[in-house]
């Protein structure tokens, strides 16, 4: 499926929750692992170039200390030939680069507020902070 597609994406949530497993009064474990899932559930089609891609996105912590959730649909509109080839990639199960990062990037800004208000670590990849070194002849690495 071709990755140049120009469309135009609008996200809606209709839902969002999150339930804490953890005892509030019992530290995080030391290794904690962060899933997160995108379920597209369908493509419907509301004109030749327009369509609407309905989704779940679940964040599941590993060990179970919480779970949060979020559904809601993308409304995408393009070029009939986008929207034809954005039906094929559904139907395969590989849905646009573009449309996964639209998706994920408004949904995971409401996630993470969500994650604070119930006291879960953010949803989000760890930060590794970089160094540079200025001797000339030294190249940069991350710690």
């Amino acid at each position: 499926m071709k990755s140049d597609l120009d469309l135009n994406i609008k996200i809606f949530l209709t839902s969002i929750s999150g339930e804490r497993f953890w005892d509030v009064d019992v530290p995080p474990p030391p290794q904690l692992q962060i899933g997160v899932n995108i379920n597209v559930l369908d493509m419907k089609q509301k004109s030749e170039s327009s369509a609407e891609v309905p989704f779940i996105l679940t964040v599941q912590y590993t060990p179970s200390m919480g779970q949060l959730t979020a559904k809601g649909r993308a409304g995408i509109d393009g070029t009939a030939e986008e929207i034809a080839q954005l039906k094929s990639g559904v139907q395969t199960n590989q849905l646009p680069t573009m449309v996964v990062q639209a998706v994920s990037s408004f949904v995971m800004g409401e996630l993470v507020i969500l994650s604070k208000s119930l006291g879960l670590p953010p949803p989000l990849p760890p930060m590794v902070p970089q160094t540079q070194l200025t001797q000339e002849g030294q190249q940069r690495f991350t710690i």
